[in-house]
């Protein structure tokens, strides 16, 4: 494959998975309701049932139902787990050292604390 023809893939990938069909297919349906309403009303009125919400079309009802059951089909999928990092754990220990710093205590300033490593390191680590 040629390297257009791969960027063009990916843009259509890329496109249909963050749901640019559905932004597609609405501006059409927006389009052809427009047409049909102002064939028998104004153009500002045709424009104001277009949007209101209370007037959908039989596609639009159609892309509402489809993306109602992606995003159901999204929300059922398992939620994983990020892995606490060492850093969080130590961010939270620090504002907690401050925190008992405020009662009374002398906070810890890990930036200057140093310590050398246990050698052998020990085996429950």
């Amino acid at each position: 494959m040629s390297k257009k023809a791969v960027r063009l893939l990916i843009i259509l990938l890329l496109f249909w998975v963050t749901g640019g069909q559905w932004v597609v297919l609405q501006s059409l349906a927006w389009v052809n309701m427009v047409r049909d309403y102002s064939r028998t009303d104004t153009v500002c009125h045709a424009i104001s049932n277009t949007f209101d919400g209370n007037h959908p079309c039989p596609m639009c009802r159609l892309i509402q139902k489809q993306r109602s059951e992606e995003s159901k089909n999204q929300k059922s999928a398992p939620e994983v787990k990020k892995p606490e990092l060492f850093l969080v754990a130590y961010a939270d220990l620090k504002v907690t050292l401050i925190r008992v710093g405020k009662i009374g205590f002398t906070p810890l300033d890990f930036q200057n604390w140093k310590q050398a490593p246990l050698s052998p390191p020990p085996k429950t680590a």
